[in-house]
């Protein structure tokens, strides 16, 4: 005869377990790195387009680097949207996203697709970013965030169904985390101070 049955141990989530929900200041820096790292080459191809293409007079103004400036911050992202749509909607995330343990996912928590990732990208750009001008886009994310404050969800990804996973971050993610930030704050520092 056996004894008594034991009632089994209740499952304690794993810490790679993936979870909705996530840090404005965590998406700030994903988006960051995605820029450095996709729209930098992106830019330079397109400014190699654009000045082939340019008339004289605004060749001019592409070699005033206070013009230059803007018109890099206005087109980084819409310029690096097909790249970053292309890794997002194959494998759910980007160099940034992987580093922050981001994923996003569609209602059946599969990679979303190209075209719906594209989508996402220029709702980033118009309603998250605000053409990334410069106090539209302060307004606009505000408003995204207050959005993803009180419901979990940015606007663009409520409209597409989409979800955020985020693993939990231990010591060594924020470590990581944290030397990536500071490695690209320290090369825009950088930057400024050799030109």
């Amino acid at each position: 005869m056996r004894g008594p049955r034991r009632q089994a141990r209740p499952v304690r989530p794993r810490r790679d377990e993936r979870r909705p929900g996530g840090v404005l200041g965590q998406g700030c820096a994903l988006r960051l790195i995605d820029l450095v790292v996709v729209g930098t080459p992106s830019l330079f191809v397109f400014a190699g387009i654009l000045s082939l293409a340019a008339s004289e007079s605004m060749s001019r103004v592409l070699q005033d680097p206070s013009w230059t400036a803007l018109l890099a911050a206005i087109f980084a992202v819409p310029v690096s949207a097909p790249a970053n749509a292309l890794t997002i909607g194959r494998s759910g995330g980007s160099l940034g996203k992987w580093i922050f343990s981001v994923k996003v996912v569609g209602p059946h928590r599969r990679p979303i697709g190209f075209r719906r990732a594209l989508v996402r990208e220029l709702d980033v750009w118009t309603r998250g970013i605000g053409l990334s001008l410069p106090l539209v886009s302060l307004i606009t994310m505000l408003k995204a965030y207050g959005k993803l404050s009180e419901g979990g969800r940015t606007a663009w990804d409520k409209t597409q169904n989409n979800t955020i996973l985020h693993r939990r971050w231990g010591p060594r993610d924020q470590l990581i985390g944290a030397l990536v930030v500071g490695a690209l704050i320290a090369l825009s520092v950088l930057g400024r101070l050799s030109g």
